[in-house]
């Protein structure tokens, strides 16, 4: 993501980008968070 998309984020979603950072290295156990929100 550019600042620029981290600027357009609703506050409340301010850390999806740290968020996916850290999932990238458990993405199957991430996979499974999400699919529960879902």
């Amino acid at each position: 993501m550019t600042p620029l998309d981290l600027a357009l984020l609703p506050e409340r979603l301010s850390r999806l980008p740290e968020l996916a950072h850290d999932l990238s290295w458990t993405w199957n156990a991430g996979r499974e968070v999400f699919r529960r929100l879902d």
